[in-house]
């Protein structure tokens, strides 16, 4: 079967990212990794973070943007497949998407390796 990592931009989320994290865990395909990638926040999000360390992979960059948030956590993804969810959101169709595309077994990256 194949893999899939979920990515999670989160700016000053540190109210939100928590429910985030909880629907990327307890999906029924289980993800490889969820990355969470901090994107600069000033909010708090780092701590809140902190208790999911032993099941998320998380990283910080200064404030640069939600796209530069997902390249940087696509850069140490190691999945087949990807998908992103909003930090301030549960995107269970997001997820309903993954495993359709997973299951069928779509190229999951570019040429280059990184994405679509």
């Amino acid at each position: 079967m194949p893999s899939f990592s979920v990515v999670i931009a989160a700016y000053q989320a540190a109210e939100t990212v928590g429910e985030a994290i909880e629907s990327a865990l307890a999906q029924t395909l289980p993800a490889l990794e969820v990355i969470v990638v901090d994107d600069g926040s000033s909010d708090g999000t780092a701590a809140a973070l902190e208790p999911y360390a032993p099941k998320i992979r998380s990283l910080r960059q200064d404030h640069r943007g939600v796209a530069s948030a997902w390249n940087a956590a696509l850069e140490v993804a190691r999945a087949d497949f990807f998908a992103v969810l909003g930090a301030e959101a549960i995107d269970v169709e997001a997820f309903a998407l993954l495993r359709a595309v997973a299951l069928r077994g779509a190229v999951p990256r570019g040429r280059d390796g990184r994405g679509l």
